[in-house]
């Protein structure tokens, strides 16, 4: 599975297995591009379960050691996961050298919006992986995120604890007012994981870690 995962080179690839647990109908195994085995990642479990519910083969998955329900309405075929409550975890104190790995001056860590302040990068999560969610002030230095090596972020992810995870870098657009009449924060935020080969499009796990701060 290992050898697969290097040769698909995506940012998680996701295996069926027979569960090692009875009460589960399937096991998910999902790997990084480098091999590492990770849980709790959302997106791409929710597309095996979009096959496996569209084959009629699910209704208890085991990930990790975690036994979880899936339901599937009849009515409507939609693919859903609810994510527990965000964790607030380790902190990075030592902003001046992930500045530097991030290619920023440190001050530019930390990001004010709509009166809330999020002074400094901390581990926030809704599931078992640990992503380091890092705030910057402005589009301006979001953009101007630059990593030269690879080294550098596994160096910073390991004063956190956040091993095989990576840096969830954000900044504030702007509200839109369009959904509810009301601002609602708008957030790009792009991801960073040595063991993806770096930029990851997409994550559905870290971005409810962030939906503390909406």
């Amino acid at each position: 599975m290992q050898l697969i995962a290097r040769q698909f080179n995506l940012s998680e690839t996701t295996f069926v297995c027979p569960p090692t647990n009875p009460r589960a109908t399937w096991r998910l195994r999902s790997f990084l591009p480098n091999g590492e085995e990770v849980f709790g990642v959302g997106h791409n479990s929710l597309g095996a379960w979009w096959w496996m519910a569209h084959a009629g083969l699910i209704y208890q998955q085991q990930l990790g050691d975690d036994i979880l329900l899936v339901e599937v309405s009849v009515s409507t075929f939609r693919i859903s996961m609810r994510q527990g409550s965000p964790q607030f975890l380790d902190k990075h104190t030592n902003q001046p050298s992930l500045a530097e790995s991030l290619g920023l001056d440190p001050c530019e860590i930390g990001l004010q919006y709509s009166g809330t302040v999020l002074e400094g990068p901390q581990v926030v999560t809704s599931s078992p992986a640990r992503h380091l969610l890092v705030p910057v002030r402005s589009k301006e230095a979001l953009y101007r995120v630059k990593i030269s090596q690879q080294e550098c972020i596994a160096q910073e992810l390991a004063r956190t604890r956040s091993y095989n995870s990576g840096l969830y870098v954000l900044t504030s657009t702007g509200g839109d007012s369009t959904v509810s009449g009301t601002d609602v924060p708008r957030f790009e935020a792009p991801f960073f994981s040595p063991g993806m080969s770096m930029e990851d499009p997409v994550d559905q796990g870290r971005c409810c870690g962030a939906s503390k701060w909406e």
